[in-house]
């Protein structure tokens, strides 16, 4: 008899609304902790994913700049380079520079009644 009044002592204290209420809190708080570690791991993801297009990005960008190196540490490379930063040329070849046309200066337009008294206007304003 006293077993089961300790079982139904037990069952009462388990299913009581106070026992039922720490409980869902604290499935509340796991369930927090477990959206915000979710979040993290998205977040992670999304910035490996950047980080590993950046690093190829850098990686082409250094095999360019090695293949540019191996080109200047060459005499010919070298030689392209001092001709086109400098615009120079081999003895007994000639340099063409190719000048473009001369643009004429417009003429000056005559100024109107209208043109010339909205010039005075804005010239006291200005200062």
């Amino acid at each position: 008899m006293k077993e089961f009044e300790r079982k139904r002592t037990a069952k009462k204290i388990l299913y009581s609304k106070f026992t039922i209420f720490i409980l869902a809190v604290i499935l509340g708080l796991l369930l927090k902790g477990m959206f915000s570690i979710y979040l993290k791991v998205r977040e992670s993801e999304n910035n490996l994913d950047f980080v590993q297009a950046k690093f190829s990005e850098l990686e082409d960008r250094q095999q360019n700049l090695n293949e540019k190196i191996l080109n200047i540490q060459s005499d010919i490379g070298r030689e392209e380079q001092i001709r086109n930063k400098f615009s120079l040329a081999k003895e007994g070849e000639k340099a063409i520079f190719i000048v473009g046309e001369e643009e004429q200066a417009p003429k000056e337009q005559e100024k109107s009644f209208l043109g010339s008294f909205w010039f005075k206007a804005t010239s006291w304003f200005s200062g």
